[in-house]
């Protein structure tokens, strides 16, 4: 089967595998004749050992060659990959580095021969590999740093072992070993000694490494070796000038990767630069500036906004790339919060794309009491404290007179009541550490909610859950605070054994006595009876008769004090349940509202729809029974949409 270069594992294998042998022989074969010799007479380091890994490279070479034949490839014009194997194998064939590579495999079929050693340098055609970029299928790799570094030290190092046995050849030093032999030339260390061969190699080496960096500080070679040696100089003159683009390839490497590098860094180090003489300008005090740059150095470190911007450009990522990439990165916070328990997977992914990341400092409030409400916080990073209103009317709108009742975490939410009601913040929400924040606006989400209405109503029943809970909250508070309140008057009173409260009029007692919304009177107390009915039922529950000393009191509160604690609270759970009863059929009432309007909506164009037809019949001269209505259908259908209206409202 064809190996295609971007899945198969194959196509890498091959690649990976071609690399190696060029290397392993660009190492091995200048070995071969450095010091002349031929198959029958071998004088190469390791003799025949050396000659047969090298036939063992050419092998493995030739039968990646012969693969390549068997994989597609990325055609450099027309940017589409080749897969039909016609026409890779016409591509193969017209190549003529291919064929020299494929001849290369063959020298040692002429050494053995009787060809000299010499020979294979025609294994130079393979540094073709080396010097490009690397093959289609590593493409992973071409954007890698340390390849990138790596590439042209191993190159050089490659280059040099090469010129380094031509220079050893050609330059003289095989002539001096042959005549002074190899005892002459003996390098120690300590104790060690090392063979002259080998440190006449090492002399050619460090010549031919200074040669190919461009700077050779003895090019004629007076009083060395390579004295009075044309071939030498003709190595230095032809060698010379590649040494200087082969170090001009190198400082432009490094600088390269120093660039891209340090791209993001450089970037930021602008903008902060350019916040700096902003923040100069408009004369902000120090501890404002730090905090800006505090939150310019978070961004950097942990949510960097330039990246994310490049990474989620539209023109960088697919839409499945995208929400693959959204789905991931919300996974343990916003995927996994009760807002989206039991979803629909599409309106999940909707709202993660239309979420923007917020990022809050130590001490910043997210929300403020009073502000208006407009947008839903999922919290992905960070502790956030919520601090509610003090009771002392004055001091409501002042946030350090707030209590701090409770903390929100990572995965937790707050402000969904903003994306359904029109509201104001009841309380504030402060970062206790840095925060990192989902925001969903309610503009974003309305567009959603076209093609979802499930998940709205859901939403909107989740709501009203909240307010009934919090409705409750605030009536048992309202009814434990004024119990206490009486209760610590009447203690009062019997201590210090002060004269009753005037009585007060009845305007004056019903506005001080009216509990809650749902009851429709005030509540008197005239000659010990209770005169108070309420609009939906009876009383609340059992009242006693008055005393003479509550009449002579007056007021609501010493009837108060002397009704039981349990005949209170149950006074306050039947009006709770009233409420409760009440806001339920309230929006009850809204939905068969809305129902109702659908409906008459859906009648209005459905009537329209014969008379449009009927124009569109005779303006092109087509001739049918024209469509008559019935007397007075339109008073019907006044006269439903009115009673409809009525019986919802």
């Amino acid at each position: 089967s064809l190996f295609r270069f971007l899945t198969d594992r194959r196509a890498k294998l091959v690649d990976v595998l071609i690399l190696c042998s060029v290397s392993l022989t660009f190492c091995i074969f200048p070995l071969t004749f450095i010091w002349g010799g031929t198959w029958a007479q071998p004088r190469s380091p390791g003799g025949r050992t050396t000659m047969a890994f090298d036939m063992l490279l050419d092998m493995v070479y030739l039968a990646c060659l012969l693969l390549k034949l068997n994989m597609s490839f990325f055609h450099p014009r027309h940017h589409v990959e080749v897969v039909r194997r016609w026409r890779i194998v016409v591509r193969m064939l017209s190549d003529p580095l291919w064929w020299l590579s494929l001849v290369s495999c063959t020298s040692y079929i002429w050494i053995i021969a009787g060809a000299p050693m010499l020979l294979n340098n025609i294994k130079v055609f393979r540094a073709r590999h080396l010097i490009t970029e690397l093959p289609d299928s590593l493409w992973r790799l071409r954007d890698k740093a340390t390849v990138r570094l790596l590439k042209p030290i191993i190159l050089l190092c490659l280059a040099s072992n090469w010129v380094a046995c031509l220079l050893a050849h050609f330059g003289g030093y095989r002539e001096a070993l042959d005549k002074a032999g190899a005892a002459s030339y003996r390098t120690s260390y300590e104790d060690d000694t090392f063979d002259g061969e080998f440190s006449l190699y090492l002399m050619a080496l460090v010549e031919a490494i200074y040669m190919l960096t461009g700077s050779l500080d003895n090019p004629v070679g007076d009083g060395s070796i390579r004295a009075n040696k044309f071939p030498s100089l003709l190595m230095v003159a032809f060698f010379g000038p590649i040494g200087c683009v082969v170090v001009s390839l190198f400082i432009s490497a490094v600088v390269q990767e120093q660039s891209r590098s340090r791209a993001l860094s450089r970037r930021h180090d602008e903008n902060k630069a350019f916040m700096a003489h902003a923040l100069r300008i408009l004369n902000i005090p120090k501890p404002l500036q730090s905090r800006v740059f505090s939150l310019h150095y978070y961004q950097k470190m942990g949510h960097d906004k330039e990246a994310f911007d490049a990474l989620f450009n539209k023109n960088n990522l697919s839409p499945a790339l995208e929400n693959a990439l959204l789905v991931y990165l919300y996974r343990d916070t916003v995927c996994s919060s009760e807002y989206f328990l039991n979803k629909d997977p599409n309106y999940i992914i909707e709202v993660l794309r239309v979420l923007e990341f917020q990022v809050f400092l130590p001490g910043d409030y997210v929300t403020r009491k009073g502000e208006i409400a407009s947008t839903m916080y999922f919290i992905s990073r960070g502790t956030l404290a919520i601090l509610v209103p003090s009771q002392v009317p004055s001091e409501q709108m002042q946030v350090n007179k707030a209590k701090q009742v409770g903390t929100l975490k990572s995965g937790q939410l707050f402000g969904e009541v903003a994306l359904v009601d029109d509201c104001v913040r009841t309380a504030w929400i402060r970062a206790e550490s840095y925060a990192l924040l989902s925001a969903l606006s309610r503009a974003s989400v309305e567009p959603i909610w076209k093609y979802f209405p499930d998940e709205r109503r859901d939403l909107v029943a989740q709501v009203l859950k909240i307010k009934i809970m919090d409705s409750k909250r605030i009536a048992q508070h309202r009814w434990r605070k004024a119990l206490q309140y009486a209760k610590d008057l009447v203690k009062a009173r019997r201590r210090n054994h002060k004269p009753p409260l005037p009585a007060r009029s009845q305007s004056q007692s019903c506005q001080e006595g009216r509990s809650m919304s749902h009851e429709g009177t005030c509540e008197n107390q005239v000659d010990g009876h209770n005169t108070t009915q309420l609009i939906n039922g009876p009383t609340l529950g059992p009242r006693r008769t008055a005393t003479s000393r509550s009449r002579s009191s007056g007021g609501w509160m010493g009837i108060a004090v002397e009704d039981s604690h349990s005949e209170l609270q149950e006074r306050i759970t039947e009006l709770l349940r009233r409420q409760e009863l009440l806001e339920t059929l309230v929006y009850r009432g809204l939905d068969e509202m809305r129902s109702v309007r659908r409906l008459l909506e859906q009648r209005e164009v459905a009537a329209e729809r014969p008379a449009e037809t009927s124009r569109l019949a005779a303006s092109s001269g087509i001739t049918s029974q024209r469509a008559v209505p019935k007397k007075g259908t339109k008073k019907v259908l006044k006269r439903e949409k009115f009673e409809r209206a009525e019986s919802a409202s």
